[in-house]
């Protein structure tokens, strides 16, 4: 094991931060980086949990700020959604496209809050259009055998065992 290197300064670290960084995102092993940076691999480890927590904290921000940021953008076309609405009176026939528009506005955010309860998506079949029906177990072992004996494509034939036979 290796002697400890000498302390480094606060702002030392954060410039070899910046540095392990830039490098681990190169391609640069471990190792490499702790040679070019005069520290120790288990030191290059350690600098790397750091900089990988500050990219999550950093991304889930960045997410939380970009939410904010449509959920604003939403409100300013509900309130002029609503000011025309009101600026042509309800009796007008372009009234309901107003009144949409503040609908759309109100389901888009309860998408993006996830106040919305869950979709129900029911399976279908490849297509899209069946429903799904499944396969039992003696079905979907046949289906399987099928597939890979097509796959084999002329070479040997696959062999699978069911239950019961030996």
């Amino acid at each position: 094991m290796s002697e400890p290197g000498p302390k480094r300064t606060r702002d030392q670290r954060e410039r070899d931060l910046a540095t392990v960084a830039k490098l681990y995102c190169e391609g640069w092993l471990q190792v490499d980086i702790g040679v070019k940076l005069g520290v120790s691999q288990s030191q290059i480890s350690y600098d790397l949990r750091i900089i990988r927590g500050r990219w999550q904290r950093s991304a889930i921000r960045d997410f939380d700020a970009h939410r904010a940021e449509e959920l604003a953008k939403i409100d300013n076309l509900e309130v002029e959604y609503w000011k025309s609405w009101e600026s042509v009176g309800s009796t007008d026939r372009i009234a309901p496209q107003y009144l949409a528009g503040v609908m759309t506005c109100i389901d888009r955010r309860c998408k993006l809050l996830g106040i919305d309860a869950p979709l129900k998506v029911a399976p279908t079949d490849v297509s899209g259009e069946n429903p799904y029906l499944g396969l039992n177990d003696d079905d979907l072992r046949r289906a399987l055998l099928d597939a890979a004996n097509r796959a084999a494509a002329g070479g040997s034939q696959v062999s699978v065992e069911t239950e019961g036979q030996a």
